[in-house]
């Protein structure tokens, strides 16, 4: 094992048994859900967290596997922007937890714990990119990268600050509760692809699009199981409808 990797490669571990637990209940068994997460959800909202937390498992287990700190910067940062908002959000709405369940209190311990974790990884475990990394030289990538940040930060302060509006736009009914639940994952990829934006380097940038792959391939997937579920018209129709 690689010194300069052993706390990550650690951190990485812990934190992708969390997240592959959530993941396979949430999509592969979603009303058994209340097993993983402390509240209830409707199965296609419990297989589109299980989406999420099945892609933050992929990226995770490949930055586990990773050669260099300089490769899992962005993916150490997506981690504490993820966990550090949704730590918040747990805070807004602690009304909402049963501490008598048991899931409650993991919940808790895992988003205290991985935020400062992340943070500590991110910050006084810097790595800078090393002389074998491949730039990005293709300006679209950096635009693109760009763009879906500032898109998915946007959506993010929007699922945060105007839940109710949210409500009513969503393609499948969904609650203000979990319309600020859901900022937590979206804020964490907007800003790791605003970080890789500004880094332009292959190496780092290719884990945390794959994870976001694996995302939106499940999440497709998912929905076309449900697609009863969606609203007329709505903007996915299209996305999950056969032809």
């Amino acid at each position: 094992m690689t010194p300069s990797l052993a706390w990550h490669r650690l951190f990485f571990l812990i934190v992708s048994g969390f997240t592959a637990w959530v993941g396979f209940f949430g999509f592969f068994r979603p009303h058994e859900i209340m097993r993983a997460l402390p509240w209830p959800m409707p199965p296609l909202h419990a297989r589109f967290v299980g989406a999420l937390y099945l892609s933050a498992t992929v990226f995770l287990l490949l930055a586990l596997f990773a050669r260099s700190r300089a490769q899992v910067r962005a993916t150490v940062v997506i981690a504490f922007a993820w966990t550090g908002w949704l730590l918040l959000i747990t805070l807004v709405h602690h009304d909402t937890f049963d501490l008598a369940r048991v899931q409650v209190w993991y919940w808790i311990a895992a988003y205290v714990s991985f935020p400062i974790a992340a943070a500590w990884l991110a910050w006084r475990r810097p790595a800078r990119p090393g002389r074998a990394d491949t730039p990005i030289a293709s300006a679209w990538v950096i635009g693109c990268l760009r763009a879906q940040g500032l898109l998915l930060v946007a959506l993010a302060a929007a699922l945060v600050a105007l839940p109710d509006r949210i409500v009513t736009l969503w393609p499948w009914q969904i609650t203000p509760f979990l319309s600020q639940v859901y900022s937590g994952p979206v804020l964490g990829y907007g800003i790791g692809s605003l970080t890789l934006a500004s880094r332009r380097n292959w190496p780092e940038t290719l884990i945390p699009m794959i994870g976001q792959f694996v995302f939106a391939s499940l999440a497709l997937i998912g929905s076309s199981w449900h697609l009863a579920l969606f609203s007329p018209g709505c903007l996915a129709d299209p996305l999950v409808s056969p032809a």
